[in-house]
């Protein structure tokens, strides 16, 4: 069973990981493009 929790836990490691990764490539692309300062911008 511990093995089994092992797998499990490095599964959830790994998508995690993912995630954020994903979600850093995503910002970095907003601000590359200036959504993220158009955002700011019609907020004020």
């Amino acid at each position: 069973m511990s093995g089994l929790w092992r797998n499990l836990s490095g599964a959830f490691v790994d998508v995690s990981w993912g995630v954020l990764l994903f979600v850093l490539v995503v910002l970095c692309i907003l601000f590359a493009t200036g959504v993220e300062a158009r955002f700011i911008y019609t907020d004020f």
